[in-house]
């Protein structure tokens, strides 16, 4: 149902299917299992295949968290009474499956809150790094040190929401540039120490670094949104570093993407996707900023957002093209319209929002003329130019 791209018609069915039976069993019936939280989890990664829409995607992923919880993997075991400390240890230590489960959680939860910013993210605890040492002990399966590496580096999406809550009201911690500043840098070394620390892992290392990438963005977007509403923010060099680290990182993110090969494109994790459109997202926000300031910022633009568009919508084409003899085209098709829908909104957005500073732009030089006119040619009875020019 999940990977397989044969008739779309259905895989459809069979979707429909599928979630009628879980949420049913969820719901109706007040099943919980792990099989029904692996299940969810492998609906979520890749979701692209289903063809359902985004709020249903956001349903599915709660309902995933609501069973985790049920479940009491979120956590260590209760101890168990009447047996010695290390017994109880050892008796109550959750399955490395269950493990998996719970940083497969923890995973999509700080990737929403990093592309959609619609859920708050899982806080990284002893037991997340607990869980993250048992799986990278023992390496049951080759992907195990992937996921570890995935879970330890997405605890920066926490870090970043809590130290840098731009749309909280008098967010704690931030009350000047100078502090944004002090926080912006402190979260940029913890990210390059982990950068450094998976370096050694090479395996998904596009994956990994496209993650990366994505919370440099991350970082970068919420200190810009933070710092736009501070009334002290031309007393640093804060407000011109920003657009300009963001666009370095979004060049490195595009690159990185366009390195992955064409026959994998179709077959990237749900979130890869996401992340793409929040690295088009943001790259447009970085540009927009740049233009409005262009006298004072001078960012080394090496890529734009049609282009970004462009590239994605390239590699889509050519991943239907090298298709296997067995896989649908017209399936594979649907879902690449789905993908390309999605990039494109993004450009749609970009274009608004040049249109928006461009209007602003030309109302504040047409203010400034008119005042200048109402200064030195002053009209009678308190009249303005602006008035006459409307």
């Amino acid at each position: 149902m999940v990977t397989s791209l044969g008739d779309a018609d259905r895989k459809k069915r069979m979707t429909d299917q599928f979630l009628e039976h879980i949420s049913y069993s969820i719901v109706k019936e007040r099943h919980k299992g792990l099989d029904i939280l692996r299940a969810l989890l492998v609906c979520v990664s890749w979701y692209h295949f289903l063809f359902k829409s985004e709020e249903q995607l956001s349903i599915i992923m709660h309902l995933a968290l609501a069973m985790l919880h049920s479940l009491g993997l979120h956590r260590r075991p209760a101890p168990s009474i009447g047996k010695p400390p290390q017994a109880r240890e050892h008796d109550n230590a959750h399955t490395t499956d269950a493990r998996r489960a719970y940083l497969g959680c923890f995973y999509i939860t700080c990737v929403a809150a990093t592309c959609a910013k619609d859920m708050d993210p899982l806080r990284y605890t002893s037991y997340t790094e607990e869980c993250c040492r048992v799986l990278e002990e023992l390496q049951e399966y080759p992907t195990d040190m992937y996921l570890v590496q995935l879970a330890r580096l997405n605890r920066m999406a926490h870090r970043i929401v809590q130290t840098i809550p731009f749309d909280a009201y008098n967010p704690p911690g931030i009350a000047s540039s100078n502090s944004l500043q002090t926080c912006v840098k402190a979260l940029e070394a913890e990210l390059e120490d982990l950068k450094r620390s998976s370096a050694q892992y090479r395996m998904h290392d596009s994956i990994l670094a496209l993650q990366y990438y994505s919370l440099e963005l991350l970082l970068y977007e919420s200190a810009l949104e933070d710092d736009s509403s501070t009334s002290n923010r031309n007393t640093t060099r804060l407000h011109y570093d920003i657009p300009d680290s963001g666009l370095t990182s979004a060049k490195d993110f595009f690159s990185t993407f366009s390195s992955v090969a064409p026959q994998c494109f179709l077959y990237l994790p749900y979130w890869v996707y996401q992340q793409y459109c929040h690295a088009v997202d943001a790259l447009s926000k970085f540009l927009v900023l740049s233009w409005k300031e262009r006298n004072q910022i001078y960012p080394r633009i090496t890529i734009d957002v049609p282009t970004a568009v462009s590239m994605f919508i390239a590699a889509a084409k050519e991943a239907v093209r090298l298709l296997d003899d067995e896989e649908s085209p017209l399936c594979a098709q649907k879902i690449i319209d789905s993908l390309v829908s999605g990039v494109r909104s993004i450009e749609e957005l970009h274009e608004a929002r040049l249109a928006a500073a461009q209007s602003y732009d030309n109302n504040m030089i047409a203010a400034s003329r008119n005042a200048v006119q109402d200064a030195t040619f002053a009209l009678p009875h308190g009249m303005s130019w602006q008035f006459l020019e409307s």
